[in-house]
């Protein structure tokens, strides 16, 4: 079940643009895209968006 919102989704946003990035997550996004450069960034979005939702 999707729980990410868009706010969620903006504030992954906010963390690439001031330079934060969880290493282990775009590595995990990666593996999911199939290394797909045009779909690792959906990927992590989408990952890192889950995660705040949850927390």
């Amino acid at each position: 079940m999707v729980q990410a919102t868009r706010l969620h989704f903006g504030a992954v946003v906010k963390e690439l643009k001031d330079g934060k990035k969880d290493e282990e997550l775009w590595q995990q996004a990666e593996k999911l895209s199939g290394d797909v450069e045009s779909l690792i960034f959906v990927k992590y979005l989408q990952l890192r968006a889950e995660l705040i939702a949850k927390t």
